[in-house]
């Protein structure tokens, strides 16, 4: 939440409640003795119509995203969410 700068008086809110203020990408190298940990994988799925095309600063941060090891996908329909989430259980990034 936060106070709209033109007009301090309009409060803005964002996100859901009780979501984290920021988010983090952490690149970590898996070792062997972390095999059998579960650990979270950053996944920031971009959301376009069939027709739409990134923009430059959307494409900025797939490669901040893709730099960091999280994925990175353009979603165009339902399905493409379904396999993008059953890619990322599979592990195959």
């Amino acid at each position: 939440m936060f106070r709209a700068y033109d007009d301090p008086s309009r409060v803005v809110r964002v996100g859901q409640p009780g979501m984290a203020d920021a988010g983090a990408i952490v690149a970590v190298t898996i070792t062997p003795d972390m095999v059998g940990k579960t650990i979270g994988v950053a996944v920031q799925p971009e959301f376009k119509t069939t027709r739409g095309q990134q923009s430059e600063a959307q494409k900025s941060w797939q490669h901040a995203v893709t730099q960091r090891g999280g994925i990175y996908q353009i979603v165009r329909n339902y399905q493409d969410m379904i396999d993008l989430v059953a890619r990322v259980q599979r592990g195959d990034w």
